[in-house]
């Protein structure tokens, strides 16, 4: 009975972990993001999920708060997640994928008046 009780607690709580704590949670990325057009240089940035909420390093450096992300894995498919920041006067959403260690995706930056702009990254696991 008490075995039976273990199992049950034990079963409980890792979906409880999974509920409560993103996947990807504990990962930083280093990447290179691009402008979707012919003559773009691309720059670095860091992506780090931590505590349920994606951090991109350059938008911390302008003091854009980390936004939450969700993230979901079909069998063997590639992770995918997708996070919201926030900025001033306009949003940057962000999806993705990660495989093993690669991961990649594109941003969509729309400002208050409709315009918008499409950027790629890829890049590496960090930690």
């Amino acid at each position: 009975m008490r075995l039976l009780l273990a199992v049950v607690i034990a079963a409980g709580l890792a979906q409880a972990h999974h509920w409560f704590f993103q996947p990807m949670d504990g990962s930083a990325w280093d990447v290179r993001v691009k402008k979707e057009s012919l003559f773009a240089f691309s720059h670095k940035d860091t992506l780090v999920f931590r505590d349920g909420r994606l951090t991109v390093a350059s938008a911390a450096k302008e003091g854009i708060a980390p936004a939450g992300y969700s993230a979901r894995r079909a069998g063997k498919a590639p992770q995918a997640w997708t996070a919201m920041l926030d900025e001033a006067g306009a949003t940057a959403r962000w999806e993705g994928t990660v495989r093993a260690d690669r991961i990649e995706g594109f941003v969509v930056r729309s400002r208050a008046d409709g315009r918008e702009t499409r950027y790629r990254f890829s890049g590496k696991r960090r930690s």
